[in-house]
């Protein structure tokens, strides 16, 4: 029997597809951008949109439409419309679910509980987050606090280097995934420039969880919770690990970090 016949002899397979053709119809006619809305990527699918190619390769899909649209687009998925603003220079994309005016409190509080776990009370909390921002200028971007963050990093960077070369047998020669090599490097050395020394220590998985978390932020901010259960397994192991450390005491934090945990105890 061919599709043609299946469609005309039985109900439910003919209404079924009045409803597919429909769908298809209101996806390519009626979802479009609007007047004031950057360039709208709907994908190929009705209600699904772009959703599938997010998914797929997250990275990929971001760096493809910056290149083809520009910093600033939008798409469309799962029903929702989710505007895309990346930095000119790295090309960080902050995302934004469409409303009637792009609320950057409204964004924000959305990736302080959607991303980062923040219960509604704390995400709530204006006076902290407002201390936390005012942080960053002195002790983040002052050209000082930079160049003391860098040789806090070269300092922990040379003194993995030194004892890697005495225990992986550098002097032999090694073959290595140079990407993964370097990225594991950066990370563990940066993670006790700001934290101080030891602060991974015993967290074997805590590489994988930073990539998990980094790569998958933006499935996070637009999908159903249920959807990016392994994206909150892997943020909420992060947490534990530095929770841990915090309780502890740390060992010679980055003052940028002495700050952050004062204004929390003021808090």
């Amino acid at each position: 029997m061919s599709i043609q016949q299946l469609i005309q002899t039985h109900p439910y397979a003919s209404g079924l597809a009045v409803l597919v053709l429909t769908a298809w119809a209101y996806h390519i006619f009626f979802i479009t951008a609007l007047p004031s809305e950057p360039p709208l990527i709907k994908g190929y699918f009705p209600f699904l949109g772009a959703g599938p190619q997010v998914l797929l390769n997250p990275r990929r899909f971001i760096a493809q439409s910056r290149a083809q649209y520009g910093d600033i687009y939008t798409i469309y998925a799962f029903g929702m419309r989710v505007s895309f603003v990346s930095d000119p220079i790295d090309g960080i994309p902050a995302v934004f679910r469409k409303s009637k005016q792009m609320n950057f409190r409204a964004a924000l509080r959305k990736f302080y509980i959607k991303v980062l776990g923040f219960t509604p009370e704390r995400a709530d909390n204006y006076e902290m987050n407002k201390e936390h921002f005012d942080m960053i200028p002195p002790y983040l971007l002052n050209t000082n606090a930079v160049n003391g963050l860098t040789e806090r990093f070269i300092r922990y960077l040379g003194a993995d280097i030194a004892q890697r070369a005495t225990t992986e047998g550098f002097a032999e020669g090694k073959v290595v995934d140079l990407e993964e090599w370097i990225g594991a490097r950066l990370f563990y050395n940066s993670a006790p420039a700001l934290y101080g020394e030891g602060i991974f220590d015993g967290a074997d998985s805590v590489l994988q969880d930073f990539k998990k978390f980094d790569k998958d932020f933006p499935k996070a901010l637009m999908f159903p919770k249920w959807m990016t259960e392994d994206f909150a397994r892997a943020r909420n192991r992060l947490q534990k690990v530095l929770a841990t450390k915090f309780a502890q005491g740390l060992n010679d934090p980055s003052d940028f970090v002495k700050k952050r945990t004062e204004v929390k105890l003021l808090q």
